[in-house]
């Protein structure tokens, strides 16, 4: 019937025998993926953890056997690490055998690298004696190549909103901008959701390489910089600060990896211990393809 519908309204359409095509790509992009997408998912997911300091919560990723990387305003300093727990497991357990949530403290006397303008933080996971390996969950190396994706590309988005159980953004999720040659090419735009406590999150391609390090949400301004709410009339700070979900968002942003990689090559260390464990860092994420079969073997490994 809607069919015949449009046929009334627009002589263009028209109605096929059977035989004619029967599948067919909707739109301009392949959207089929490989089953194993979502195997790789699985494993992804492992490495990415909360991080709690009292009240305060945010989320964390391993990038190395017991690194992890995380928001510089999650972990400003060596002090908030020390007194921060991270957990992995913190899942929801609906079906099949409920996981076991498992914390561990960080250790920044062995590793600490941030940077506040990129918004990042590295540091170093603490051992705990009679705890599995924290390599058993796996990492994901961080790639300085440009070009893993593309504008209109999708991104999946694995998170820790409001300090909760882990989870996952597929839904609607597109990657929106980067702006190449200015100011603000060290950070990308996507569309995919995110909640206090998501700050830290991996923004992965299809291939669940990490592209971004998810840091904030982008407000929609008017020519004063003013925030918007969703009616279009402007916000003072106090409303914006105790109402966000009246302002009118137009995208989230992240940190580069490429930038990020960069900049860390580069950032001024505490000690020579720890340009050592940097330069082993560095070196592991090279090359790209042995680099994802080692992460991906160290969590396939527990």
């Amino acid at each position: 019937q809607s069919i015949l519908a449009a046929q009334e309204h627009d002589s263009e359409v028209q109605v096929f025998s059977p035989e004619f095509g029967q599948q067919a790509n909707i739109g301009a992009t392949d959207n089929i993926l490989s089953s194993e997408f979502l195997e790789f998912g699985l494993l992804a997911a492992r490495s990415i953890c909360r991080i709690s300091n009292g009240a305060k919560t945010g989320t964390g990723f391993l990038i190395g056997k017991d690194l992890m990387i995380t928001n510089n305003h999650v972990l400003p300093d060596p002090t908030s690490a020390s007194n921060s727990v991270i957990e992995f497991n913190h899942v929801d357990n609906r079906t099949g055998q409920a996981q076991n949530v498992l914390a561990y403290g960080l250790d920044p006397t062995r590793f600490f690298a941030s940077d506040f303008d990129l918004d990042f933080t590295v540091v170093s996971v603490a051992t705990i004696d009679g705890m599995p390996s924290i390599s058993s969950f796996g990492w994901h190396p961080l790639f300085q190549r440009v070009g893993k994706i593309l504008i209109g590309d999708t991104v999946n988005i694995i998170q820790h909103p409001e300090g909760g159980t882990k989870k996952v953004v597929l839904h609607n999720s597109h990657f929106l901008l980067v702006a190449d040659g200015t100011e603000a090419d060290a950070f990308c735009w996507y569309s995919g959701d995110t909640k206090e406590g998501s700050s830290g999150s991996p923004i992965f391609n299809n291939r669940w390489e990490v592209v971004a390090l998810h840091h904030r949400s982008i407000p929609k301004t008017n020519k004063n910089n003013e925030v918007l709410d969703i009616n279009g009339k402007t916000m003072k700070k106090e409303r914006a600060q105790n109402n966000p979900e009246d302002i009118a968002w137009i995208a989230n942003e992240g940190s580069r990896v490429s930038r990020i990689v960069k900049c860390l090559k580069n950032i001024n260390l505490d000690n020579a211990a720890m340009e050592k464990i940097r330069n082993s860092l560095l070196a592991s994420w090279s090359p790209p393809l042995l680099a994802l079969i080692q992460a991906q073997k160290a969590a396939q490994s527990d």
